[in-house]
């Protein structure tokens, strides 16, 4: 079981999503409309979760920025995946919750 995190960001405390599974970072970049060289990085590691992303084990926890999470969510429905485990951070209940996205 893995938590795949879209977009790491260094202020959010992720650990407790390790109740889901192991913590794995999509990226730590963000999507650049500048520097080619930064896409390169984020769509290495997007392409990476969608090869091994398996919806009936992981979770993929949107975080960070929107253009890596979507990257992330499109590569997963490219790959045929028509149900997508999500965890969401819930602020009233302090802790992740975990939810379905269906297309």
């Amino acid at each position: 079981m893995t938590v795949y995190v879209t977009n790491e960001q260094s202020r959010f405390n992720y650990l407790p999503a390790q109740q889901f599974g192991e913590l794995e970072f999509v990226t730590s970049r963000v999507y650049s409309f500048n520097n080619q060289s930064v896409n390169v990085d984020v769509l290495e590691g997007v392409t990476k979760m969608a090869k091994d992303f398996n919806p009936n084990t992981d979770f993929l926890l949107p975080s960070g920025s929107a253009i890596s999470t979507g990257l992330c969510f499109a590569a997963l429905a490219l790959k045929g995946h028509s149900r997508i485990p999500v965890l969401v951070w819930s602020s009233n209940d302090a802790c992740y919750v975990a939810g379905v996205v269906n297309f």
